[in-house]
């Protein structure tokens, strides 16, 4: 995704309203307009999110890296293992070829880390506990109130 850092906040900035799901998510997602895409793996389908998308920038408060787990649970991170992770699950990285941008790239994932909290999203290899780990999401950033979490 394309970060904005000339913000206090960084901020997201959107691209297309679309998300490519593998066959299971869609079906547990109950998507119901498909648009098979031939892929080498297999076949993802596209969905597009048009209620949902924001033409506007959205602050980026939080990073998860995903981690298979028997429970649901977020740990923080350490701002250097941040780092690490930002660089490791880069894209753009594997694209760059001039050493001059790479420099650049890791200056901004450097102060991406700083700025932006990060932590490890545990969580069951299971479509159907979805919604479980949207809520513990949503109660770790506090889009939930007290009475909402039981």
């Amino acid at each position: 995704m394309a970060i904005q850092m000339d913000a206090p906040i960084p901020q997201v900035i959107p691209s297309f309203p679309e998300v490519k799901l593998l066959p299971d998510a869609a079906d547990v997602l109950q998507v119901s307009d498909r648009t098979a895409l031939g892929q080498p793996l297999g076949y993802k389908q596209t969905q597009r999110l048009d209620a949902q998308f924001t033409p506007h920038p959205v602050s980026l408060r939080q990073f998860y890296v995903l981690r298979l787990g028997e429970q649901h649970q977020i740990d923080p991170m350490l701002r250097t293992q941040s780092f690490v992770e930002l660089i490791q699950h880069s894209r753009a990285l594997k694209a760059l070829k001039d050493p001059s941008v790479k420099v650049q790239h890791f200056h901004q994932c450097s102060e991406l880390a700083k700025v932006v909290p990060m932590g490890y999203l545990q969580r069951p290899r299971s479509l159907e506990q979805l919604p479980q780990a949207i809520r513990g999401i949503e109660e770790h950033l506090g889009y939930l109130s007290p009475s909402d979490r039981r």
